[in-house]
């Protein structure tokens, strides 16, 4: 059952839609007449939605909404204003430009009420199913790039081994240099566990490789393998693990990299790649 709280000054206001929204609606409804209060709920209850009035003492709805986008934990939940004063364009616009979903306009039409709440409930419950999916994804991520890391250390084992047998073997022995030479070009090829990484990536992050590609057609796949795991804010120590060289290297490649792109040296490579 959705969980929504209707927050106003008004307490014969509020028992209205109270009694409209539990009339047609499936929901548990809750209420406060101050945002002070309506904090304290939603800082211990599990909400679905928000409906809250734009003009109230101690805290106003504006302010009210402001302090929740400004939480981590509460922004995600979606609010509505509403408003039997402040009802113009402009209104309308720093309602929604401080975080609120939509806007009512008092006195409220059943209707046009149950309506709105009805389509905001079906977004939210969309949005948290896709949270949900990400949360899955990245885990799935964070667990290839572990198997990428562990599989590069093998390779660079074995790679290792091999050269010091080539060491030993005389040139009379092509055949089995040639065959090490194979094994050596098979060990230094990334492209499955890269192919499996990307597939992975685009599905938390998606188009971000094809936006890249837009704007910088002549990145190497080492290049493109360097944006995803710097926009996953890999350090250049957990980077350097994962393909096997020194973190020093990971930061000349990110140095090199800036200069190719032509991003002055003094700008953040994360944040570029994460507004890109």
């Amino acid at each position: 059952m959705n969980r929504i709280l209707v927050v106003d000054d008004d307490v014969a206001y509020i028992k209205s839609i109270v009694y409209i929204l539990v009339k047609n609606l499936d929901c548990d409804v809750l209420s406060a007449t101050t945002g002070v209060n309506a904090i304290n709920i939603v800082k211990r209850t599990a909400l679905d939605l928000i409906l809250i009035d734009w003009d109230m003492p101690e805290k106003s709805g504006i302010e009210t909404i402001i302090e929740l986008k400004n939480d981590d934990i509460l922004c995600d939940i979606p609010v509505i204003m509403m408003s039997g004063v402040m009802m113009t364009s402009t209104n309308l616009k720093t309602a929604m430009q401080i975080g609120a979903v939509d806007f009512l306009r008092k006195p409220i039409d059943e209707i046009e009420l149950v309506s709105r709440v009805r389509n905001m409930l079906q977004i939210s419950e969309m949005q948290k199913q896709i949270k949900q999916q990400n949360i899955v994804l990245q885990n799935q991520l964070a667990s290839k790039i572990v198997s990428i890391q562990h599989f590069s250390e093998r390779k660079k084992l074995v790679y290792n081994k091999l050269q010091e047998l080539k060491k030993h073997m005389s040139g009379s022995e092509k055949t089995i240099i040639d065959f090490i030479n194979s094994l050596e070009e098979l060990i230094n090829s990334n492209s499955l566990e890269w192919n499996e990484f990307q597939t992975n990536f685009e599905f938390i992050y998606q188009g971000f490789f094809r936006k890249i590609k837009q704007l910088y057609p002549n990145l190497t796949t080492s290049e493109l393998r360097l944006c995803a795991f710097i926009r996953l804010n890999m350090s250049n120590k957990e980077i350097a693990k994962v393909i096997c060289i020194s973190p020093n290297s990971v930061n000349t490649a990110r140095k090199r990299f800036k200069r190719k792109i032509g991003l002055d040296m003094n700008s953040d490579l994360t944040d570029f790649l994460i507004n890109l």
